[in-house]
């Protein structure tokens, strides 16, 4: 049997487990109902428990008509469209045989320039401004878009005209929305109340062999509660941190299922799933490492006396095995000892200018300090400058030495770092590599070194983010991380032959790798014709929102090259991030991803 919709902004579910089924249907206008030709529709898998973010794109025919084959039954989906002249459509459903999805465009009724329309989000009980609240407002088929972010002191600020609806979000807080109506620069405040809950976790966290207690260790609790400014991707955190005794409480939980997380050093990393039911008991068994060397060093200041104060972290080297918890805070007299596996690493200092001495006995109190300088074993500023060191089973690698500045201008930034192999675990050398935010927002972008390393800075601590992989000869590769601290550890595998989403180049045309990439501020495309024929070659964001045309011509038998400055079609300059370049011929069309970077 074959379901049929008709959707305009609604978001449908079903439930069963397969696989290669067919979505298809026709987009069309919603005035007159018309399709629209070459609209631009893209899917993503998004069980984030596979951390899949992997997509596939396609354009509707002259008819409105569009396919995507071969598609993973029970699993939910993400899909876009968008047409130029049109609102973007957006919906969620989850698929479960071949299925027929008819999708109606508005014309775009999204606010322009405007006027300017700021204010502050404030705590309810407080006054005090949220940091890093999300703006949202509401388009014409119901989906709610990013708008503008809240800076530390809670002040934000966008521009608009007309009616809209929009809504302040912040995690821990319950949303609030306004319809307003924007015919001056305005002034609009809010204020979000915190969410509270009923249920806790306690217990105690013991040696897995021993039995003996485990004090000083931090227990992060992952669970689904109605906060909604993530969407719901398992980003609600809460910690706690044992006593002396071993026991750990965390209170205001949501009762839902939630997910545990324990990383302590010279333990495997612990990730077990639960469910909150009012207050419950949850006990945990750490399991000992075996086979451990040691690494250790000492922390100094270049440019003032007295011991450093740093976090010390360590990256393994291929890539794998970093479940275990590789990391120390240096002591009173700026040491520091990390036990790990027998294997090579990237050790890396993570400095703050909390001197008081109050985060030697816990983990959690880093994220109080103001860290300001990190760099590499051995004085490297990137990973890919980075020294690497051995660490021998049973033996201690010392003298593993930071000298580090007293004090910095400004706090650092969060950054995450990881290494990119192919299935032998061999490491992959100019992989592109792009950060991305919740709203589709690149953040950062670079490309590995010849020991498959990269390191890209912008990230927010307490965020979660999607780290996406291209290379020539593979898939792309994508992986939903947490922020967790000040330095992020997220490998990746390329595995499998690029397919192009599985829709083969034609055989009377071959569209070219453009030549740089990544790019800053221009590239060359090119492409070859068996035979003369006409050629669109159009550029589109990774939303599929047409940027730029860069050619509709006729064209000869033979190779060509197209050259794109980054401009828009309005003939501004583009930010950096992954584009879409695609080239529509008689056989069909055929697209290809490049990187911008500035």
């Amino acid at each position: 049997m074959k379901k049929t919709m008709k959707l305009a902004g609604v978001a449908i579910l079903f439930f069963t487990f397969g696989m290669g089924a067919s979505l298809s249907g026709f987009v069309t206008d919603g005035e007159s109902g018309i399709g629209i030709e070459n609209a631009h529709l893209t899917i993503h898998l998004i069980d984030s428990t596979h951390g899949n973010w992997n997509w596939e794109e396609t354009f509707s025919g002259a008819d409105g008509s569009y396919v995507f084959d071969s598609l993973s039954i029970g699993f939910s989906y993400v899909l876009w469209t968008n047409a130029e002249g049109y609102d973007s459509f957006f919906t969620t459903f989850e698929l479960n045989e071949d299925m027929t999805l008819d999708i109606v465009l508005n014309g775009d009724t999204s606010p322009g320039d405007g006027y300017v329309v700021s204010g502050f989000v404030n705590d309810f009980e407080t006054g005090n401004g949220i940091s890093h609240a999300v703006i949202r407002r509401e388009n014409a088929n119901g989906f709610w878009f990013f708008q503008a972010r809240a800076d530390e002191s809670g002040f934000y600020s966008f521009q608009a005209e007309g009616d809209l609806n929009i809504k302040a979000m912040a995690w821990g807080y319950n949303d609030q929305e306004m319809a307003v109506t924007i015919e001056e620069d305005t002034i609009i405040d809010f204020a979000l109340s915190a969410i509270t809950y009923d249920g806790a976790l306690y217990g105690t966290v013991t040696n897995g062999e021993t039995g003996s207690p485990i004090a000083g260790t931090e227990v992060r609790v992952f669970a689904m509660g109605s906060d909604s400014s993530h969407h719901g991707w398992w980003h609600n955190v809460y910690t706690a941190e044992t006593d002396a005794d071993g026991n750990y409480l965390i209170e205001n939980l949501p009762s839902s299922e939630a997910y545990v997380r324990v990383f302590e050093n010279g333990y495997e990393f612990y990730y077990e799933s639960t469910t909150i039911d009012g207050s419950t008991l949850y006990d945990i068994s750490l399991t000992p490492i075996p086979g451990l060397g040691i690494v250790s060093g000492d922390v100094t200041y270049d440019d003032a006396e007295g011991p450093g104060f740093s976090f010390i972290r360590l990256i393994q080297e291929d890539g794998w095995g970093c479940g275990y918890n590789l990391w120390a805070w240096t002591d009173e007299n700026g040491h520091y000892e990390v036990s790990a596996p027998e294997g090579d690493y990237y050790v890396v200092s993570i400095a703050t200018n909390d001197h008081s001495g109050g985060h030697h006995g816990g983990h959690n109190n880093h994220h109080d300090s103001s860290f300001f300088y990190m760099e590499y074993y051995d004085d490297a500023q990137n990973i890919e400058e980075a020294t690497i060191v051995s660490i021998v089973e049973g033996q201690e690698t010392a003298g593993i030495n930071f000298s580090i500045p007293f004090q910095g201008d400004s706090s650092m930034v969060a950054r995450v770092s990881g290494i990119i192999s192919n299935e032998s675990n061999a490491p992959l050398n100019d992989v592109v590599l792009s950060v991305y935010d919740n709203e589709g927002n690149v953040i950062g972008a670079t490309s590995t070194n010849e020991n498959g390393a990269f390191t890209i800075e912008g990230v927010d601590v307490g965020s979660t983010y999607n780290l996406v992989a291209n290379a020539d000869g593979f898939d792309e590769v994508s992986q939903l991380f947490e922020q967790d601290g000040l330095i992020s550890v997220t490998n990746l595998q390329l595995t499998t032959p690029l397919s192009l989403g599985g829709e083969a180049i034609p055989s009377t045309v071959s569209l070219g790798r453009n030549y740089p990439n990544p790019f800053n501020p221009s590239t060359n495309i090119s492409f070859t014709l068996e035979k003369d024929q006409n050629v669109r070659m159009v550029i589109y964001d990774v939303l599929g929102k047409k940027i730029a045309e860069l050619t509709n011509n006729h064209y000869s038998a033979g190779t060509h090259i197209v050259h794109w400055s980054g401009l828009n079609q309005y003939g501004l300059t583009v930010s950096s991030g992954v584009y879409i370049y695609s080239l529509t011929s008689e056989t069909g069309t055929v697209s290809r991803k490049m990187l911008l970077t500035k």
